[in-house]
């Protein structure tokens, strides 16, 4: 998948087909799950660099708002936990690092906090998660 030259635009096609609302209509816990388990696993596909790097600005900024809006989505329905909610926003702070938007931050700790996710794709810190919403406004 990421050899190929339209990986990222149409890893974002994908990507803006997908509505976390859907997980509502689905039956069981069983399917619930692996919806979501999917859901996760687009997205921490896409907030690859190799799949980022790909994207052009207006693509990455289309992607930095849509990922914000299902992180909030996600925050109002059951299935998706914090893990499920924070790889949302793990597309959004890797543009933003890309973007050396977290150079503004003036607390080291929370700077190196937010690098780790990053890097690891969790973390139980909600403030973490509360200042990459903040950063991308």
């Amino acid at each position: 998948m990421f050899s190929r030259n339209d990986a990222s635009v149409e890893l974002l096609r994908m990507y803006k087909s997908t509505n976390p609302s859907d997980i509502q209509s689905l039956s069981s816990e069983n399917l619930k799950g692996n919806f979501a388990f999917q859901f996760t696993a687009l997205e921490l596909i896409i907030s690859q660099d190799e799949i980022l790097d790909k994207l052009n600005k207006k693509e990455k900024d289309d992607l930095e708002n849509l990922s914000i809006e299902k992180y909030y989505l996600k925050q109002t329905l059951d299935g998706f936990g914090l893990f499920g909610s924070s790889s949302s926003l793990r597309i959004t702070g890797k543009i933003l690092e890309e973007e050396n938007r977290f150079e503004k931050l003036t607390d080291n700790n929370l700077k190196t906090d937010i690098i780790k996710f990053l890097v690891s794709g969790t973390t139980y810190d909600t403030s973490i998660l509360k200042q990459i919403v903040l950063m991308s406004k």
